[in-house]
């Protein structure tokens, strides 16, 4: 890892589109702007290290990766966790997992717009109704 000009007065390391930056370090969650600005500036995306993740930090990005439908929350309605390489889900987590599988955040768009718009198109009618409309 090198540490650059832009990098050696803030406690981060980047080499190409890897990045070593502690999240716990105080100086970043202190004040993580001066941070995100560096890696808007590295290749998209880049690797942070300390999370074992690929990272996009530009808004360009996040903003169309959001908007693909191939990409989702969800991923074990086309693969069990056993084909993804997941361990399975710790005994005192199921309740957890239960409860959150369940809620609409965790719904595909098709599914969590046939949920609203049904309850959205009842209360619209509803309203006109009682509203003399």
């Amino acid at each position: 890892m090198t540490t650059t000009p832009a990098t050696s007065a803030l406690h981060m390391q980047v080499n190409g589109n890897r990045v070593r930056l502690n999240p716990r370090d105080p100086h970043f969650y202190n004040n993580p702007y001066t941070y995100y600005d560096v890696m808007r500036e590295l290749p998209q995306p880049f690797y942070w290290e300390d999370f074992d993740l690929w990272c996009f930090a530009r808004w360009e990005d996040v903003n169309a990766l959001l908007r693909d439908r191939r990409f989702g929350r969800q991923i074990t309605h086309l693969r069990a966790r056993e084909e993804l390489g997941w361990p399975p889900i710790p005994e005192h987590l199921k309740p957890f997992y239960d409860v959150d599988n369940a809620t609409m955040i965790q719904m595909e768009p098709p599914t969590t717009r046939k949920t609203i718009s049904k309850p959205n198109a009842r209360a619209s009618t509803l309203f006109l109704n009682s509203s003399g409309v």
